[in-house]
């Protein structure tokens, strides 16, 4: 499973921290405790975030563009950070 937060996109001071996780699990399950701990895959909230996404990403998709290859590829959309 694929997470993201929705974006900081008002800046909030001390909104969550920002970013993409991942979790597996044997199977889908409704059950939390089927799910692995979350991994950050991507931190927003570091001092060298591109601007791009420096608040956030959100809705994010994993592909598979090629069926017979383990590769797959991370698409997302993100709020850029904008002065105050």
């Amino acid at each position: 499973m694929l997470l993201a937060r929705g974006s900081n996109l008002h800046g909030t001071p001390d909104y969550p921290a920002q970013g993409l996780r991942w979790m597996t699990a044997d199977r889908p399950s409704a059950d939390r405790s089927a799910w692995s701990p979350p991994r950050r895959l991507l931190d927003a909230g570091v001092a060298d975030t591109p601007d791009w996404f420096a608040r956030g990403p959100h809705g994010p998709e994993l592909t598979f563009p090629d069926p017979s290859s383990a590769r797959s590829t991370i698409l997302f959309t993100a709020t850029r950070r904008a002065p105050r």
